[in-house]
């Protein structure tokens, strides 16, 4: 478990709003082929998901400012817009979403509904239209709004999920391992990159690296995203680590995840090995597309379970 400082930080000196239970279980897949499963969907909040990571120290960081209000955004089926309303009526701030213009109701609409958000839609979909609308809402609602971009992508998010990859250096059995992620926003995948990149300073370890399989971006889209992220966070000064030296253990799959695609074999072998639900636009996607690439029988694979239990559930119904 990690150690909370009086002040309510943890030892990296990021505030925390305290929201998950860590470190996640390292579960085996298959252990004669090296799969194993990071289960961030078992976390301890709501749902579950690697995105509670993000929202401690964004959250920290907006009570740290007296807010009374966020503004955030994402796709109508986002599994970051339902989390961020649950977590803010948890600490008792407002909290308003921009989504994605259209007229579908997913579940993760619903749920952050259910917990007192108010739902806005952007002019356009896309990053940088709901980007601009979040800033532009915050700027409406006056100080007392803190604004966190589309999915939480922000350096204070990014920052948060270092963590990950600690856990994952103490807990994995084997010397080599491909740790897969889907490529959103990139936020998970940059912070991973930033805490195997500081663990190595400290001396040898296993030999792990980061395999993003991009969703809804090119590789080189992806790249850029992870790539301005470790810039933004080391401006901030929240790492000492140089992009290149995190970009560095980095290896972008080829072939690019089609959310909400065919349901595959190995996701289904996965699933009932692990009990672990992948949904359909990430964490599916992605290990699909993964496995598709033959990937280096000498490596272990590590398939991190990222949540999207609202998006899961969505499909189930369709699927009926």
């Amino acid at each position: 478990m990690r150690t909370t400082l009086p002040d309510g930080t943890l030892p990296d000196g990021q505030a925390r709003t305290g929201l998950g239970i860590w470190p996640t279980p390292l579960q085996t897949a298959d252990g004669p082929a090296g799969i194993y499963v990071k289960r961030d969907d078992l976390c301890g909040f709501a749902f579950g998901g690697s995105k509670v990571r993000a929202l401690e120290p964004l959250l920290g960081e907006a009570l740290g400012r007296q807010a009374q209000i966020i503004v955030t955004g994402g796709r109508r089926d986002s599994n970051w817009v339902a989390l961020a309303a649950i977590a803010a009526a948890r600490l008792g701030l407002r909290c308003h979403c921009v989504l994605d213009p259209g007229p579908s109701r997913p579940l993760a609409v619903t749920l952050a509904e259910r917990f007192g958000a108010r739902l806005h839609a952007a002019k356009e979909p896309g990053g940088q239209a709901v980007n601009a609308a979040i800033a532009g809402l915050a700027g409406e609602l006056g100080p007392s709004a803190y604004a966190i971009p589309r999915a939480g992508a922000a350096p204070a998010g990014v920052a948060g999920y270092r963590a990950m990859a600690r856990e994952l250096l103490d807990q994995l059995p084997v010397t080599q391992a491909d740790v897969v992620v889907a490529l959103g926003s990139g936020g998970m995948c940059a912070g991973l990159l930033l805490g195997l990149a500081e663990a190595s300073r400290s001396g040898a370890g296993p030999d792990v690296r980061v395999v993003g399989v991009p969703v809804a971006k090119t590789a080189a889209e992806a790249t850029a995203a992870v790539r301005r992220l470790l810039g933004q966070v080391r401006r901030q000064q929240l790492s000492q680590t140089e992009p290149d030296a995190a970009l560095a253990r980095l290896r972008v799959c080829v072939r690019r995840a089609s959310p909400g695609g065919s349901r595959s074999e190995l996701a289904d072998r996965l699933e009932a090995r692990c009990g672990t639900l992948l949904d359909p636009v990430f964490a599916g996607p992605a290990w699909h597309a993964f496995c598709a690439q033959r990937p280096d029988p000498g490596r272990a694979a590590v398939l991190v379970a990222s949540g999207g239990l609202p998006a899961y559930l969505d499909a189930t119904q369709r699927d009926r």
